[in-house]
């Protein structure tokens, strides 16, 4: 699973990252907000995460699963995480795995970005 530890104080590759999740969200009307303080990222992306998907796997399980393919959230790290974390609920499983995902498209996207200046 992909790390995202070193990457949670980095300002730009927390303000990509939510800038991705709002763009991912924001394609199934469903908003979240960054007010763009690093040090408080992650838990204000989680908090936000995890209501919206409280509420849509209450009452819309079928655009959770939408939503989830559109971000590219791998099902069998969906199942695992289920099993390892017996105490977390379905939606704070997914808020997690979101966030990961997100993050590493941009770190991913930034690493190609720079090979490619070096190439110049």
């Amino acid at each position: 699973m992909f790390d995202i530890e070193p990457y949670r104080i980095n300002q730009k590759i927390m303000w990509d990252t939510a800038l991705q999740i709002q763009k991912d969200f924001g394609k199934y009307d469903l908003e979240i907000h960054f007010a763009g303080e690093t040090y408080f990222a992650y838990s204000e992306l989680y908090q936000q995460l995890c209501m919206q998907l409280a509420n849509l796997v209450a009452c819309d399980f079928g655009r959770v699963m939408s939503l989830l393919y559109q971000i590219d959230v791998d099902e069998n790290a969906f199942s695992e995480a289920e099993k390892n974390f017996p105490d977390f609920q379905k939606h704070e499983i997914m808020a997690e795995l979101i966030i990961r995902r997100e993050m590493q498209k941009v770190v991913t996207r930034m690493y190609f970005s720079q090979q490619n200046s070096n190439k110049q």
